[in-house]
């Protein structure tokens, strides 16, 4: 669960950088699994672990169809079980060539998700990882349509977008 709440953090941040690069120079990152574990591997460890630390503090409320992320925390030491299933290798072993089907999923979801039209975007290979993060500044054929992200980030108003 702790790895999930970085990731989640993670996403958003993805977003607002994929957000800039498509509006400035119309590229989007090619395999957005691998830009999302290139910026995950980049949070300092303060980071993840005050996400880790407030995750742990939240409580179900009253109106919540699902117990919240704390309450299953609690439960799960209370439980003292070891778990059913453990694996330490990365997914991504599971398949011979993950990067094939990540591109793949990654423009299906840019395409059905988030609407973008791949006639005025360009989906470019990731930057060098000791680089900013960013994914390559190629510009490409201008984009009269803007990125559309699939989730507000946390913290902000409702009416006008602002936080």
């Amino acid at each position: 669960m702790g790895r999930l709440e970085v990731l989640s953090a993670v996403m958003q941040i993805a977003y607002t950088r994929m957000k800039n690069t498509h509006d400035i120079h119309h590229t989007l990152p090619e395999n957005l699994p691998a830009f999302l574990q290139q910026l995950e591997e980049r949070q300092p460890p303060d980071t993840r672990r005050q996400l880790m630390d407030a995750m742990g503090l939240t409580q179900t409320g009253l109106f919540d169809t699902h117990p919240s992320k704390g309450d299953r925390i609690r439960q799960a030491r209370q439980a003292d079980s070891p778990g059913l299933f453990h694996l330490t290798a990365p997914a991504t072993t599971l398949f011979s060539r993950f990067d094939v089907p990540a591109r793949q999923v990654t423009r299906d979801h840019f395409e059905t998700n988030l609407g973008i039209d791949f006639n005025r975007v360009k989906l470019v290979p990731l930057a060098d990882p000791a680089a900013d993060g960013a994914v390559h500044e190629t510009p490409a054929t201008p984009s009269r349509a803007p990125l559309r992200v699939p989730f507000k980030p946390r913290g902000t108003n409702e009416a006008d977008g602002r936080s």
